[in-house]
């Protein structure tokens, strides 16, 4: 309503000045009303470009896109324009999201999987009975499920490179293209303590290994948080002993 106002005062204004100089012819009757509608609706579709912007910058969903059907003056044109290119891109994602969970290789496979063409592959090196290798299998599984483009991927240390040191373990060898791009080696690659999904998550979009909307390191402000079951029965098991 302040656009409708301001546009109303200011050419309005304007208009009288002009007519009081000679330069406009005087009002007719309902002249007036017609040049303010003019000026609403010139602000009205300034609006509804602005807001389409907005709603292709922020990539919302189509029916995000129709809650504002009324104000973007109901522009079917701009609807199915966008309705296409919302469908294109979910068929595009659903083309890559073709794994989503934490798969056992063998040493055979291991060339293969890691030269996957146009994929990111998380190999993870593990160990039987360490504690810290169960809570990155427990970590990488979520992982899995939830950046699906990715693959993910583990196999026995030993297997993988023979006579690697435990003292290594939990071990990320990250590839894209069968082109070996990082190494994650042991617990503290990753965080001070034993880390978190948001900690695992975070190193692997610093490679681009995953596509994730994270902003910001969470060690940053890491504070008491609530972490895998895995981890309280680690530390129970740890009192016991």
């Amino acid at each position: 309503m302040y656009l409708q106002s301001a546009g109303r005062d200011r050419g309005t204004e304007w208009d009288e000045i002009q007519r009081r100089m000679g330069n406009k012819p005087q009002l007719e009757e309902g002249d007036e009303d017609d040049s303010e509608e003019i000026d609403y609706g010139r602000a009205l579709k300034s609006k509804s470009e602005k807001l389409k912007e907005d709603l292709v910058a922020s990539n919302a969903s189509y029916e995000e896109v129709k809650e504002h059907e009324d104000e973007l003056l109901d522009d079917d044109d701009f609807l199915e324009a966008y309705r296409r290119k919302r469908i294109a891109e979910l068929q595009a994602k659903a083309q890559k999201d073709v794994y989503g969970d934490l798969v056992s290789i063998s040493e055979p496979e291991y060339k293969e999987v890691v030269n996957t063409p146009n994929t990111w592959v998380v190999v993870f090196l593990h160990k039987s009975g360490i504690p810290s290798c169960q809570l990155m299998t427990q970590i990488l599984q979520r992982l899995a499920g939830t950046f699906k483009a990715t693959r993910f991927v583990k196999i026995d240390s030993q297997e993988a490179i023979h006579g690697y040191p435990d003292k290594n373990l939990p071990t990320l060898i990250i590839y894209y293209n069968g082109d070996l791009k990082k190494q994650f080696i042991g617990e503290a690659a990753f965080a001070r303590g034993d880390p978190t999904v948001a900690d695992v998550e975070w190193r692997l979009k610093q490679v681009g290994a995953v596509d994730s909307d994270m902003e910001e390191d969470p060690s940053k402000n890491k504070g008491p948080s609530v972490r895998l079951n895995y981890v309280a029965a680690r530390s129970r098991r740890d009192e016991d002993d």
